[in-house]
């Protein structure tokens, strides 16, 4: 799934709409590896969840982040007036791929518990994310 939201973010922008919908379907993209993340911690939280299950996970999501970012860089604004866009939202895409690495190393070194206290932090980056979703 994620392939195909990530794969709207590369290419072309002819327009700054073309490139507003660019920007919409990488902030979803990341959104949703920020709520897999979320999702992760809150299973850490309950005691619900192996630990190779969420070093997977987590590799995954960052994963995913990594390519939603590396796509959406690829991708010019077509106009002066679209940089502030583009610098707002690859600073948004940055702190989430920075966070999900972040959990991905804790996970990888048996600290886990550390993850729990992320939860809040994983929300307002999915509430930011989520701010780009309307230019659709």
């Amino acid at each position: 799934m994620l392939c195909a939201l990530t794969a709207g973010c590369t290419g072309a922008s002819g327009s700054s709409g073309d490139y507003a919908s660019k920007v919409a379907n990488a902030a979803r993209a990341a959104d949703s590896t920020v709520n897999i993340a979320e999702l992760d911690a809150e299973l850490v939280r309950d005691h619900k969840t192996l630990t190779t299950d969420l070093q997977v996970s987590l590799q995954q999501a960052y994963s995913d982040a990594s390519s939603t970012l590396s796509g959406f860089d690829a991708v010019l604004p077509p106009h002066r007036s679209d940089v502030a866009l583009q610098q707002r939202l690859d600073s948004a895409l940055s702190a989430a791929v920075t966070l999900l690495l972040e959990m991905r190393v804790r996970a990888g070194q048996g600290r886990e518990a550390e993850l729990v206290p992320l939860i809040p932090q994983l929300r307002a980056m999915s509430v930011r994310l989520k701010l780009f979703e309307p230019l659709a």
